[in-house]
């Protein structure tokens, strides 16, 4: 077998054991089984847009199931038309279920990890690693698939940028362009929001670098096809877009109609909105603390899940008996800033 053939069979190799993992974590998904979240929520959201199209042939634009009522093609709406649709479909091996989603992480970050020029089976293990980073498990187990969608690109941009600037300007505009559009087609705009921070800070390094080296002309010209690269991925998720942008406006993301002053001698509550958008205080309740941040790195620094199973623990059923609290199979053992989650962000052990 001569060394191109060899190459080849280490990334295929490597890309089965990625597939074979991903099914095997998720195995029961494969007997029927599904998680609460996808199984339930999800189908809660598109029934009745969902017996719409049975009984009449056609999609409908509007659900009263969700809220006081939403357009459909946030929630529901059948297959999406173009290339983004057709390769996020790929990634996900056909499968618009949890084990798709998950096989759609684990790929994406293989190919980022790739194109950053390290070799299969680093790039393996790096897949690996972030995949079963708990933010993710526990991002799986909530069911927020398009959240994993959207945020399964970051590290194709990043090595896209880094290509760009290393004046490697078609495959890095390339990489960059198809991972912004692959994520503005998750549908999760909040995490293409932190996708292109992450991407913006890399830029920052690299441009940096170069302008010591007083390479104006490399800089423009990798700036310039970055925006390019935007301009196109953007075209091509126009139709989602537009039509989320639109709807935002008659949401709580629009701004408040209604104002309320707070009784004397209380403090006003937290807003839902503002006159621009969401209350700050509002989005930012689910942001980490800085209690969560050393959860990142030190497993345990804020606990579990505020749902933690802990079974017929000895020590803890003993504990509980003594403070005249009946032992539950599953107890709140997080206590960081966060009002709950199901999984502090730990990343890796110092």
């Amino acid at each position: 077998m001569n060394s191109y053939l060899r190459t080849i069979l280490s990334y295929l190799i490597a890309v089965l054991i990625l597939v074979v993992v991903a099914c095997a974590f998720l195995a029961p998904q494969f007997s029927g089984k599904m998680l609460q979240g996808e199984g339930i929520q999800n189908a809660a959201m598109s029934q009745e847009a969902d017996q719409y199209y049975k009984k009449n042939g056609e999609f409908t634009r509007w659900s009263n199931s969700m809220f006081s009522g939403m357009p459909t093609y946030v929630t529901y709406g059948g297959g999406k038309a173009g290339l983004v649709d057709f390769y996020n479909s790929v990634l996900k091996g056909l499968r618009n279920d949890t084990v798709g989603y998950f096989l759609l992480f684990l790929l994406s970050t293989f190919l980022g990890f790739i194109f950053l020029g390290v070799g299969p089976w680093l790039a393996l293990m790096g897949a690996l690693a972030a995949g079963f980073a708990t933010t993710h498990i526990g991002i799986l187990e909530a069911a927020h698939n398009s959240k994993l969608a959207s945020s399964s690109f970051t590290i194709l941009a990043i090595a896209g940028i880094y290509r760009v600037f290393k004046q490697d300007y078609l495959v890095g505009g390339l990489a960059f362009a198809l991972a912004l559009a692959l994520s503005l087609g998750g549908g999760h705009p909040q995490m293409t929001y932190y996708f292109l921070l992450a991407s913006g800070v890399c830029s920052l390094f690299l441009i940096f670098g170069l302008a010591r080296l007083k390479k104006w002309n490399d800089i423009g010209k990798g700036i310039m096809i970055l925006v390019i690269g935007a301009g196109l991925a953007l075209g091509a998720n126009l139709y989602q877009t537009v039509t989320v942008r639109s709807f935002s406006a008659d949401t709580m993301r629009g701004g408040a109609i209604l104002s309320s002053a707070a009784a004397k001698g209380q403090s006003a509550s937290i807003s839902e909105s503002s006159e621009a958008g969401l209350g700050f205080q509002y989005a930012m309740q689910w942001s980490d603390g800085l209690r969560d941040l050393l959860a990142m790195v030190i497993p345990g620094a804020v606990g579990g899940s505020n749902i933690e199973k802990v079974g017929d623990n000895k020590k803890i059923s003993s504990l509980l008996r003594e403070r005249g609290i009946q032992p539950q199979p599953f107890l709140p053992m997080y206590w960081g800033s966060l009002t709950f989650t199901g999984s502090p962000d730990y990343m890796g052990a110092i």
